[in-house]
């Protein structure tokens, strides 16, 4: 017969504190130097960035490099609000808390080309993509799901402006530009790493073997190009993201260790932020950012919420 256990050791279990969402994972240590880029990093914004590695979800605060644990998911995208997670696994769209609690799933999805997944420029939504019916839009709230009104057939990597009238998106490797007031689209490049700005203005696409991402005018009246010559120790990447923030995107290296880059567009500079290798798909939330004397562009655009 099983011993069954004393009132007062239940009482005792009873006042444990519950179990935190997430767990530090162990991994490897910057060098000095790669501290002093990352202090730097920390200077200019705060902030967060999510990334998966082995199917699990990671989340790493910007100046640090241990990172959180916050449960399964292959693909995750932050709500432009920094409050939730969209996040893509095993066929099934989920949503949850910043640090991983309160995950829910809303609904079943596929993947093809690049992130499958997107949050809506309304914090309410997120963009998911099906096989036979392409982007959807699902409420985390009430699990309503509705397909989206397209011009054209995409096959994923969403990305979308913070008014919600502009989206890019691929087929296969051919990128568009979406007009989702005019109901048009246009093919502004072939390649990979679709996205457009949080201002709507400006497109991005991977170039140059992938050493290079090009970013230019939503019409196409001036481009320049960034290179990984820092990206070290990758000098490769792919599956780029554009943050919240005009002037920051993500990238995910594609060398001998597939780390994440935290890229300022202005100063064509990447940070590496992990040290754990093989990352997947990143994405920063630009918090706030710091002011600074010699910095007067950087400090007058903003990286708050935006409402809609």
């Amino acid at each position: 017969m099983t011993p069954r256990p004393s009132l007062l050791a239940m009482m005792v279990i009873a006042m444990l504190p519950a179990a935190l969402p997430t767990a530090i994972v162990r991994g490897a240590e910057p060098s000095d130097d790669e501290r002093q880029a990352l202090a730097e990093l920390a200077a200019e914004i705060d902030g967060a960035v999510v990334y998966t590695r082995d199917k699990r979800v990671r989340r790493v605060r910007i100046g640090e490099w241990k990172p959180e644990d916050l449960g399964a998911g292959e693909y995750a995208r932050w709500s432009p609000d920094g409050r939730h997670l969209a996040v893509y696994h095993d066929g099934r769209v989920f949503v949850m808390q910043a640090d991983g609690s309160e995950r829910r799933a809303l609904a079943k999805g596929d993947h093809a080309d690049g992130c499958p997944i997107e949050f809506h420029a309304n914090n309410r939504q997120v963009i998911y993509w099906k096989k036979e019916s392409g982007f959807h839009v699902v409420d985390i709230e009430t699990g309503e799901s509705e397909t989206l009104d397209l011009p054209g057939v995409y096959s994923g990597e969403p990305g979308i402006s913070a008014d919600g009238k502009r989206l890019a998106a691929r087929w296969g490797n051919r990128l568009y530009a979406i007009d989702l007031e005019a109901g048009t689209h246009d093919q502004y490049a072939r390649g990979c790493s679709a996205g457009v700005s949080p201002d709507g203005t400006r497109l991005m696409n991977n170039v140059g073997s992938h050493r290079q991402l090009e970013i230019h005018q939503w019409d196409d009246s001036d481009r320049m190009t960034l290179d990984t010559r820092d990206a070290r120790p990758d000098r490769q990447w792919d599956n780029h993201h554009w943050s919240n923030h005009d002037d920051y995107l993500m990238a995910q290296g594609e060398g001998a260790r597939a780390e994440a880059y935290v890229v300022r567009i202005s100063a064509n500079r990447p940070t590496r932020v992990t040290w754990e290798g093989d990352v997947l798909a990143p994405d920063l939330h630009v918090e706030q950012v710091h002011e600074h004397d010699d910095d007067d562009e950087l400090a007058s655009a903003s990286s708050k919420p935006r409402e809609q």
